[in-house]
């Protein structure tokens, strides 16, 4: 529909290799998963999601593209969980070897060397921003945590539009 209207929109994929519990190779003959997008005349890239800097890059062309009246753009940003689909998912079909090459492509810890590196941030800059976020997650969940369930009303509030 989006390319039928030659709609101005984004579309981004996180593609993070596994489909819940089966690693795409195994459920998908094709894992490029922003080709889909070109079968619809969707423009499309694909990009390492684990680098911040490459995910800036692609998403600024794709919002020039469709700011430029071309259509929508489909990004498809291969990364990877760290951890399993659900709390329930013990993370049984993957291995701890995988992981850890994973861990090393971290994208927050490579920004962060890239910061230190280039002289962007100091360490001590990059320790209260985390501590911040820290912060900030925590009494977020405290919020949560303390809040009230909603109605059942709710459920139904602002679906698709809020009726007078």
């Amino acid at each position: 529909m989006s390319a039928l209207w030659n709609l101005p929109v984004v579309f981004i994929c996180e593609n993070n290799l596994y489909g819940m519990g089966i690693p795409l190779s195994q459920s998908m003959s094709n894992t490029q998963l922003h080709k889909m997008a070109e079968s619809y005349g969707i423009a499309s890239a694909q990009v390492d999601g684990m680098d911040v800097l490459a995910v800036r890059e692609a998403a600024e062309t794709a919002v020039q593209h469709v700011r430029s009246g071309n259509g929508p753009y489909f990004l498809e940003a291969r990364t990877y969980r760290f951890r399993g689909h659900s709390m329930a998912d013990p993370v049984l079909y993957r291995s701890k070897d995988e992981e850890a090459e994973y861990r090393k492509l971290d994208p927050i810890a490579q920004y962060g060397e890239w910061l230190l590196s280039s002289k962007m941030a100091t360490q001590k800059k990059l320790d209260a921003i985390s501590a911040e976020v820290e912060k900030q997650v925590e009494e977020s969940i405290a919020f949560a945590e303390e809040s009230p369930f909603p109605s059942p009303e709710d459920l139904y509030r602002n679906v698709y539009a809020q009726l007078p």
